[in-house]
C-alpha cells in the first residue's frame, strides 16, 4: 500500500458500535469511536515522502489489523473505459516494459477486471491487492497507468513512490461513473438515466417473454408425451435465454462500487480515458459537456479534495467507417471540459490511434503524454512544454488562409512533406480535403477558386483524420475548427 504524501490521512473502517479504535503510523497515533453503525473514521497528519516500509496497525478491542510494507508518495486513480485498462501485456512495448519493471518504488491496487458493479454504494471493493512493479506482475497492469508512472518517477524528488489505483471497465458510459442523485440533477444525465432504465425494463420483459413462451411449450411438450406424440417442434429463438444487460452498463453503479468505496482515500489525482461509450451520436457527445464537469465535481466532494486535478485524455484517431458516429464532437467537448474546469489538462492522443483497432497498441506515449501534463499542472514545472501546438486564429486573404498557432518553433510533419488532415467546409457543411503547407511558424491553406463563399478551415475533424502536424519534439497539433471566413 502507498499513502499519499504531504496530505492528511483519511483512515476509516468498521467495528463493533461503540468500540474504541487505535490508529497506528509512523509514530502518529490517533484514536476514535465507531458510531453505532459500527462505521469509524479518523486522520493521520500528513506525512512526508518514505520509501521505507512500515506498519499501518489498527485496533478495535481484541481485533488488531497490521498492514505491513506501507509507503509514503503519490497517488493516481486510473478510470476509465478498455482503453484505461488495457493492460502492458497487450501493449507494443510489453516486451522491454517487463524486462525491465524492477521498480519496489511502484505499487498497484489491481482490482478483479470485470467485477465491482453495485446497485448501492459498496463499503469495500471487491476483489483486488496491492502488487509491487515486477517483470512477473506488471503484465496485467494498466499500460497507460504503468508508462505514466514510469516516466513520471524520475523527474519527482529523489525516491519518491509512486501508486495506481486500477478501477476501468471496458466498454462503458460515463453515466455508470456518477452516483444516481447527482445525475438527476442535470438534463444530460436524466437522459442517460432514463436510457438505461428503460433498457433494463425492455430487457425484462424480453425475458418474461421468452420465459412465457417457453413455459408454453413445455407444457404443450409434455401434454404430447402424456398422449404418446411427438413433441412440438422447439422455436429457434426458445433455444437460448436472451442475454441481459451488462450490469456494469447501468448508470451509477461503477461509481457506486469501484469508486464510492474508495473514498475518502487521499489522492494527487485522477487519469481519466473514457468517451468512446459516450461518442456514440452527436447529441450524446454534446451531452459530455455537462457530464464530466459533473464527475469532476462530485468525485472531487468525495474524496475532500476540491482542486483534485483531472488529467484527461482525449480520444484518438480511429474508425473510418463511422460506427462510433462522433469522435470529433467527443474530442470537442473533452477541449472544452478541460478549459473552462480548474486543476484539469488535456492530453492530445490524435497521432496515437489505430485505424480499425479501437484499442491502440503503442501505450507507451499515451502515459508519457500524461506524465508530461503531470508535471506542469500537478508538480509545478511552469516553463515545460507539455503540449503541442494548439489553433489560435485564422485570417483569410483571397485565396487563402493563414492559421496562427499558440506555440511558436519548429513545425514538422509525419510521414509526408505537405500537412495533413485539413478540410474546407462550405456554407452547405460540406467538407472537402484541403491543401496546405507550413510557413514559419503558420500555416497556410489554399482555397480553391471553384469553392465560393465563406469556408470554415478544420484540422483532425473527422473519427480517423489522417493528421500529420507537430512541434519538434513530437506532440501533435490539436484538433480545430475554425469560424466561417
Amino acid at each position: 500500500m502507498v499513502l499519499q504524501r504531504g496530505h492528511a490521512i483519511p483512515v476509516w473502517g468498521w467495528a463493533e458500535p461503540g468500540a474504541r479504535v487505535a490508529v497506528e503510523f509512523a509514530a502518529f497515533k490517533a484514536d476514535v469511536t465507531a458510531g453505532a453503525d459500527g462505521r469509524w473514521e479518523t486522520q493521520l497528519p500528513a506525512q512526508s515522502a518514505s520509501n521505507s516500509g512500515r506498519e499501518l496497525i489498527i485496533q478495535a478491542g481484541s481485533e488488531t489489523r497490521r498492514l505491513r510494507d506501507v509507503l509514503v508518495g503519490d497517488v493516481w486513480l486510473l478510470a476509465g473505459q478498455s482503453n484505461m485498462g488495457w493492460s502492458v501485456n497487450q501493449s507494443a512495448e510489453a516486451v522491454a516494459a517487463k524486462a525491465r519493471a524492477n521498480y519496489p518504488w511502484l505499487r498497484a491496487f489491481v482490482q478483479w477486471p470485470f467485477e465491482g458493479a453495485a446497485d448501492q454504494p459498496a463499503q469495500d471493493v471487491k476483489g483486488g491487492n496491492w502488487q509491487t512493479a515486477t517483470p512477473a506482475s506488471v503484465g496485467n497492469w494498466s499500460a497507460v497507468g504503468f508508462y505514466f508512472a514510469e516516466a513520471l518517477q524520475p523527474h519527482l524528488e529523489k525516491n519518491v513512490p509512486v501508486a495506481l489505483i486500477h478501477t476501468p471497465m471496458g466498454g462503458t458510459g460515463i453515466e455508470s461513473w456518477i452516483d444516481l442523485e447527482s445525475l438527476e440533477t442535470l438534463p444530460a444525465g436524466r437522459i442517460g438515466a432514463k436510457f438505461y432504465r428503460d433498457a433494463v425494463a425492455q430487457s425484462l420483459e424480453k425475458k418474461a417473454a421468452w420465459l412465457a413462451a417457453k413455459a408454453t411449450w413445455q407444457q404443450q411438450a409434455d401434454a404430447a408425451k402424456a398422449a404418446g406424440q411427438p413433441a412440438p417442434a422447439l422455436d429457434k429463438s426458445l433455444a437460448k435465454e436472451p442475454a441481459g444487460l451488462k450490469p456494469h452498463n447501468l448508470p451509477s453503479v461503477l461509481f457506486n462500487g469501484k469508486v464510492a468505496p474508495l473514498q475518502p482515500f487521499a489522492l494527487r489525482g485522477v487519469l481519466w480515458y473514457q468517451g468512446e461509450g459516450n461518442a456514440a451520436s452527436t447529441d450524446a457527445a454534446k451531452r459530455y459537456a455537462d457530464l464530466l464537469p459533473l464527475l469532476i465535481e462530485r468525485w472531487r466532494a468525495g474524496f475532500r479534495e476540491p482542486a483534485l486535478p483531472f488529467l484527461i485524455v482525449q480520444l484518438p484517431g480511429h474508425n473510418p467507417d463511422g460506427k462510433w458516429a462522433d469522435w470529433p464532437e467527443m474530442r470537442a467537448q473533452q477541449a472544452a471540459v478541460c478549459a473552462r474546469v480548474p486543476a484539469t489538462a488535456l492530453v492530445v492522443t490524435i497521432d496515437l490511434g489505430e485505424r480499425d483497432n479501437i484499442h491502440p497498441s503503442h501505450k507507451q506515449p499515451v502515459g508519457e503524454r500524461t506524465a508530461l501534463v503531470a508535471r506542469k499542472l500537478v508538480y509545478g514545472e511552469a516553463s515545460l512544454a507539455d503540449q503541442g501546438p494548439r489553433y489560435l486564429s485564422a485570417t483569410r486573404s483571397g485565396e487563402t488562409i493563414r492559421i496562427k498557432l499558440t506555440r511558436t518553433g519548429a513545425l514538422a510533419t509525419a510521414g509526408a512533406s505537405d500537412p495533413t488532415g485539413f478540410d474546407l467546409v462550405n456554407a452547405s457543411g460540406t467538407a472537402s480535403p484541403a491543401t496546405a503547407r507550413i510557413e514559419g511558424d503558420d500555416i497556410v491553406v489554399t482555397v480553391p477558386a471553384t469553392l465560393q463563399g465563406p469556408v470554415t478551415v478544420s484540422y483532425a475533424w473527422k473519427n480517423w483524420p489522417g493528421a500529420n502536424v507537430s512541434d519538434a519534439t513530437g506532440l501533435p497539433l490539436a484538433p480545430f475548427i475554425t469560424a466561417p471566413m
